[in-house]
């Protein structure tokens, strides 16, 4: 017998969100365009520092890793086969 219709075919996926670029991602693609687009033309491109806004990485305090640090090792409870000591003053 034959089945009209194949067994194969699935329901298509819904309420998936659209996939979004950073805006450091969409000033990126734009540029190289504007780059691509140019050479074509044969104009000069625009200075890529001109366009590239980044910002400055953030470091954390010795402190917090510190911190960090004592809560993963809470966490794995034993560590090179010793128990671990929590320090009293850091945060859990």
């Amino acid at each position: 017998m034959l089945n009209p219709a194949p067994a194969w075919t699935a329901e298509p996926e819904t309420g998936k969100e659209k996939r979004k670029f950073s805006a450091a991602a969409l000033m990126r693609m734009r540029v190289a365009q504007q780059r691509r687009w140019a050479k074509v033309r044969g104009q000069s491109a625009p200075a890529a520092n001109a366009a590239r806004k980044t910002k400055r990485k953030r470091k954390l305090s010795a402190a917090v890793r510190k911190a960090i640090s004592g809560a993963a090792k809470k966490r794995w409870g034993v560590v090179g086969g010793e128990e671990v000591r929590i320090e009293e003053g850091a945060p859990p």
